[in-house]
């Protein structure tokens, strides 16, 4: 019932739905300046099983890959890097 609610209310996938969630997570964590984690330590931690899928998952629901948000962050004006 919930996958069909799902696919009929929001137009997507029980695995869509949830991956939306993991890469909301994701890309806080990859953002947030005090995290050091490597983006396969992030992955793992978000629910994904290997780096390849979340990368895979990533770029199709952001546009970018993790490691270019990553970049973006260092990038960033004001952006601290100790």
């Amino acid at each position: 019932y919930i996958s069909q609610a799902l696919n009929q209310g929001l137009d997507q996938n029980f695995f869509e739905f949830v991956n939306g969630f993991r890469v909301s997570a994701a890309e806080r964590c990859l953002s947030d300046p005090a995290d050091q984690r490597t983006i396969l330590e992030v992955a793992l931690a978000c629910g994904f099983g290997s780096k390849s899928t979340f990368n895979a998952v990533f770029k199709r629901m952001t546009g970018r890959t993790p490691g270019e948000l990553r970049r973006a962050r260092i990038d960033a004006p004001g952006a601290s890097t100790a």
